[in-house]
């Protein structure tokens, strides 16, 4: 560990790192020593950030210690919880990287259906501990992710339409406010705050541990279709009528890609440009057959992986989207119809996607996360029918330019169709503008619950809701 840092006009002596390791019960990181480089470190490649500190506290006290440091020294603080943040949010620059990493408890109750699950857990490490009880939490579909992270967003996933979001399952939650108190919200307790945190992201305080409900998930019918590209045009115009009629326990999510080295797709069919179709019927397997047998007959496929599964093996194939070492980025939004022009400008720009990496996803919404009212959490998109997302990928930097150009080209011929709204877990760093509409008509109130849990807006290296006062 080096003697002395200096942040700005802001010194820190070797004393004073000890003392700041002590009061967090954890670990302090520094540019001198050996662990920094692993630490600052993040899933997206193209972010490359240096904090000053790295802090890594062992429980909620040392989290509100961390927040007073960074809050008394005025110094830029990221919360890092799983480091999946598209934009970089879970790094900083010259400032302090609160890391969650050592937050690890999980406590499930199978007989209630609940489990408290602390900031730093994975969605693998939770389902890992509520699986071989037959229950979930309803996730995303990257098993990388930090639970916190998926849930304060809202958390779409493979049981999105059979059970609701995950910030729908949110019972309470323990949270580091700006002001450094560890608070409880709940229906009960701090309500307005339970309200934002349900949604809201991270912009009211850091969420140290969670209480959630659980749902039912065992063997499910699921697995993989894949089509050739061939076939996108004619396949989207089938899909868009077979979803129309799915039943709530069917989940499905069109992804066009260059087909991945999977040890279970045939060698040949590697690097093939293709649509795959993830499926999740998570109620009874012989009725999902039938659901299912219209998918299955229509075209010709490549390959069909669709099999009675237990969930968890699902859910595992999403690691795929975990691995370090690329460069992405994203534009996302809400369809309300897949219509004939809609399809076919889908169809004109994935053929122009840039290979290998790259990919647009399509998710069919609905069921029971569009049975809430758009104002009863902090998410109010739930009447949306499809979301999608364009995910240029990249390995070289000298990449970037044209993997964006695309992302924003395809984007820009989607506007006339889209819903209007975006899914905050998948903003890429687009501005006030677009967080604005995130939200849409649950904004205002939201910058009110701000106003009295982060007046100063500490918490800002997020999708930022500014602070407001009422009447503003």
């Amino acid at each position: 560990m080096i003697e002395q840092i200096t942040i700005e006009k802001f010194e820190l002596t070797l004393v004073e790192i000890r003392a700041l390791s002590e009061k967090l019960h954890g670990a302090v990181y520094t540019p001198g020593d050996a662990e920094y480089e692993a630490a600052r470190l993040v899933w997206n490649a193209d972010i490359n950030r240096h904090p000053a500190l790295i802090v890594r506290p062992a429980d909620a006290t040392g989290v509100a210690a961390a927040v007073t440091f960074a809050r008394e020294n005025e110094l830029p603080l990221a919360v890092r919880g799983g480091g999946h943040s598209l934009p970089g949010y879970g790094a900083c620059d010259g400032g302090v990287l609160l890391d969650l990493s050592a937050l690890k408890g999980i406590e499930v109750d199978p007989a209630a259906r609940v489990a408290r699950v602390q900031g730093g857990v994975l969605g693998r490490e939770l389902g890992k501990a509520t699986l071989p009880h037959g229950l979930a939490l309803p996730l995303g579909q990257v098993p990388a992710t930090g639970v916190a992270g998926v849930l304060l967003g809202g958390g779409i996933g493979w049981l999105t339409r059979m059970y609701g979001l995950s910030c729908d399952h949110l019972l309470s939650a323990e949270v580091v406010t700006a002001d450094g108190q560890i608070i409880t919200a709940s229906a009960s307790e701090h309500p307005d705050l339970f309200w934002a945190l349900r949604g809201g992201g991270g912009n009211f305080g850091i969420v140290t541990s969670m209480e959630v409900k659980l749902q039912p998930a065992g063997m499910i019918l699921g697995g993989m279709i894949i089509h050739p590209m061939t076939q996108a045009a004619d396949f989207l115009r089938f899909y868009r009528d077979f979803a129309a009629n799915a039943p709530d326990e069917l989940a499905t999510t069109l992804m066009f890609v260059s087909i991945p080295p999977i040890p279970v797709i045939p060698a040949h069919l590697h690097g093939q440009p293709a649509v795959m179709t993830g499926v999740c019927y998570a109620g009874d397997i012989e009725e999902g057959q039938k659901v299912l047998a219209p998918l299955r007959a229509f075209g010709t496929p490549l390959v069909d992986m669709i099999a009675p599964m237990p969930f968890g093996v699902l859910q595992g194939m999403g690691e795929a989207g975990g691995e370090l070492g690329l460069r992405h980025d994203i534009r996302s939004g809400y369809l309300q119809e897949l219509s004939d022009e809609a399809i076919d400008t889908i169809v004109d720009s994935v053929f122009e996607m840039p290979r290998p990496f790259s990919a647009t996803h399509i998710m069919h919404l609905g069921g029971a996360m569009s049975r809430v009212a758009p104002d009863a959490t902090a998410f109010p998109a739930r009447d949306a029918r499809f979301l999608y997302n364009i995910l240029p990928i990249w390995q070289d930097a000298s990449q970037a330019d044209a993997s964006r150009s695309w992302m924003n080209a395809f984007d820009d011929r989607l506007q006339p169709f889209t819903h209007g709204g975006v899914y905050v877990n998948f903003l890429g760093d687009e501005g006030p503008e677009r967080v604005r509409a995130a939200y849409g008509p649950n904004y205002d109130w939201l910058a009110t619950v701000k106003q009295q849990y982060d007046p100063t807006n500490l918490f800002h290296i997020n999708y930022n809701i500014e602070p407001m006062l009422p009447g503003q």
